[in-house]
């Protein structure tokens, strides 16, 4: 639709009716023009040769065609290529207005710098009105100095660059159509500032924004697309503003800042980059907020070389690698943002990147949700990973972040990985419901795990393999499938005053040539055995408690070895202690109370020491096969420094308590032997001095 300009909307002054016809008609009536004059051009085509100069206030340009030619642009001028000087029309003096005024310039090849249609200078408050500027490569409007023009409802096309933004100028431009640049659309750059609104940037070479220096533009609801590189480019300390643009159509990366660039990005909405949807690089800050990125082909945002962003709010989907990745040095606040459906991981780390996340949702990636490599680090609060397609949080080769208060749950297969020499500290964690297992431990990793809860796998809750050496420490390890723990390989973890619960399988499985020590941890409640220890594993095992397993509270069985004192087998099904095959561990100082049940059992190729251990009111006290090599001394029943019936029962109580904010809520119940008997000797306090060894000579079981 035209521009309609009423008569009545122009300068108090003399009005001039100019008509095409021999060259210069514009020139020659602009040079004898005085101030608050209106041309008003009646429809065809001026051909101008020379530049035109709007020097006096209130000069206004203006096509008012009751018949139109060529829709609202009736009246055209046309400039040749070899016009003298920088621009054609030059704006320098106050409320000078061009309106509904096509302006058409013959094509350059020329590749010394180009020409510009329109130059707005000084302090010029220029209004530009529903005009059509085909630059023939040529720049566009070139708006410097001090100026403040509008510039509204016009195209501009074929430009090498659309609009130039320089100097202090601080223009409003708003409701234009830019397209066809050889460059950019708008170039930003030295203190402009100025708002950009509801604009139609689009088929742009280089990009269709491009802001540096100390600009402070404000590029607000535009409509931005097809552009063989990036659709937003900022660089150079640039300090502008971009919110609420829609980026679309063809591009290599949605928006790209680098050089030092400090800018405020909210509201944006970025689809189908064919590079990432956002990228940050070479000491880029700013804040980036409430962004929408679709379906990206790399990176949904990529974070590089020392950028340091606030990363706030912002949702990442569908993208065909991962949704947010840093590398080099990259770092920042990544905040409460939403990462999702990305075919790749959701969060990726590399290359001592280094981050604060806190707050996000990462979910239903098809690969890691979390995931860091190459000596990154970083600190990761209260997030929500969940339902990822592989791990929810992974750590390989040097890696080392905090981890603390997230919640990884209902993953395709495990919660957290580490492998390949990663480290870290993990606390406070809700590791639940992982497909394959909830912790996988793997290489020459050394994390540390700290009052965590790790509950409700399928696969297993933490398992230990290759030549880990975690350490866990007061976790709450429950009702997981299989082992709750195993141990596998070469591993050697050290688990204290863990609490490990509840599973349908074994509570703590070593096996392999694995070892490792295990420190004041409760095992109960297991459907088979509380402990098993097999292969050539040589585990150390002291003042554990283990009670209430279906089947028997340890077992030791193959070539196994190792060291068990002073732990407490309480209410197991079967035996307290099981050693069969071939091994030979050495125990001492341990107590088996069981209620009727079995006590220590000994297969008939067991061997190993066995040495003032307390056996109270069992079934079968000892059971010690024909062929046993083992040396068995006993210890009287009258001994001292010993726990009663409640307090073995507050001991494990506040056991529990230590371990994690997740308690589990089931009373703990001892029944007491016939007669009140539920002598428990102290954990982690000597009794030699008290029980004297006894020789007990080997009977058949």
């Amino acid at each position: 639709m035209p521009f309609k300009v009423p008569i009545c909307s122009f300068n108090d002054g003399s009005t001039v009716n100019l008509s095409p016809g021999t060259d210069n008609v514009i020139y020659n009536a602009l040079s004898s023009a005085s101030a608050n004059t209106t041309f008003i051009l009646a429809p065809g085509d001026y051909h101008e040769t020379k530049q035109l100069t709007l020097s006096k206030p209130g000069i206004i340009l203006c096509c008012q065609a009751d018949n139109l030619v060529d829709g609202r642009h009736s009246c055209r001028i046309m400039i040749p290529a070899d016009l003298d000087g920088e621009t054609f029309c030059r704006i320098c003096a106050q409320n000078c207005k061009l309106l509904n005024i096509a302006i058409q310039a013959e094509t350059t090849e020329r590749k010394e710098p180009s020409k510009s249609i329109v130059t707005i200078e000084k302090e010029c408050n220029a209004e530009i009105l529903g005009c059509l500027f085909s630059c023939g490569l040529n720049m566009g409007l070139d708006i410097a100095g001090n100026s403040r023009p509008s510039i509204e409802e016009c195209i501009i096309e074929e430009a090498r660059c659309g609009a130039i933004l320089r100097g202090k100028a601080s223009p409003v431009i708003s409701h234009c159509t830019i397209r066809r640049c050889s460059s950019c659309c708008f170039k930003v750059m030295d203190e402009a500032s100025g708002i950009c609104s509801e604009n139609v940037l689009e088929e742009s070479f280089d990009s269709c924004i491009w802001a540096g220096g100390q600009s402070t533009t404000t590029f607000r609801k535009n409509m931005i697309g097809d552009t063989e590189g990036c659709a937003i480019m900022l660089a150079e300390y640039a300090k502008v503003t971009v919110e609420e643009n829609s980026i679309g159509g063809k591009h290599v990366n949605g928006l790209q800042a680098g050089d030092y660039a400090d800018c405020i990005v909210k509201n944006n909405t970025i689809t189908k980059s064919s590079g990432s949807g956002m990228v940050l690089h070479d000491h880029s800050t700013g804040f980036f907020t409430s962004n929408q990125i679709i379906g990206s082909s790399l990176a949904g945002v990529g974070i590089r070389d020392h950028s340091e962003p606030v990363f706030s709010l912002n949702s990442i989907s569908e993208g065909l690698g991962s949704g947010l990745v840093l590398l080099g040095n990259g770092c920042g606040v990544i905040e409460r943002n939403r990462i999702f459906k990305n075919r790749c991981a959701g969060i990726g780390l590399k290359g001592f990147s280094q981050a604060l996340f806190e707050s996000n949702v990462v979910s239903a990636n098809e690969g890691y949700g979390i995931w860091l490599q190459d000596d990154s680090s970083g600190s990761f609060q209260n997030n929500s990973i969940e339902g990822n397609g592989k791990a929810g949080f992974a750590v390989s080769h040097r890696a080392h972040p905090h981890v603390y208060g997230n919640s990884i749950v209902g993953g395709k297969q495990i919660g957290i990985l580490l492998q390949n020499d990663a480290t870290g500290d993990f606390e406070n964690n809700k590791i639940s419901s992982n497909r394959t297992t909830n912790v996988l431990l793997l290489g020459r990793c050394k994390g540390v795990f700290i009052k965590n809860h790790v509950s409700d796998s399928a696969g297993g809750g933490v398992l230990f393999r290759g030549d880990s050496k975690c350490i866990l420490k007061r976790n709450m390890i429950e009702g997981n499938n299989r082992a709750n723990v195993a141990v596998l390989d070469r591993s050697q973890p050290f688990l204290e005053e863990n609490v490990i619960q509840g599973g349908n399988g074994r509570g703590i499985v070593v096996t392999g040539n694995s070892a490792g020590e295990y420190v004041g941890n409760i095992v109960r409640m297991h459907h088979l055995a509380g402990v098993y220890v097999g292969g050539n594993a040589e585990p150390k095992m002291v003042c554990n408690i283990v009670a209430d397993s279906g089947a028997s509270g340890v077992v030791v069985e193959d070539h196994a070895r190792g060291c068990f004192s002073d732990n407490s087998m309480i209410g197991n099904a079967s035996a307290a202690v099981a050693v069969q095959g071939y091994a030979s561990p050495k125990m001492e100082r341990n107590v088996v109370l069981h209620n009727g049940r079995g006590g220590i059992w000994l297969g008939e190729k067991a061997s190993g020491v066995f040495d003032g251990n307390y056996v109270e009111e069992s079934k079968s006290g000892w059971r010690i096969g024909h062929e046993v090599t083992a040396k068995v001394l006993q210890i009287p029943k009258n001994a001292s420094k010993c726990y009663s019936a409640d307090e073995f029962q507050d001991r494990i109580i506040q056991a529990i308590k230590g371990c994690t904010s997740c308690i589990h809520s089931e009373k703990i119940v001892l029944v007491e032997n016939p007669g009140g008997s539920c002598a428990i000797p102290a954990l982690g306090t000597s009794v030699a001095e008290n029980w004297p060894a006894v020789s007990v000579q080997n009977v058949a079981g």
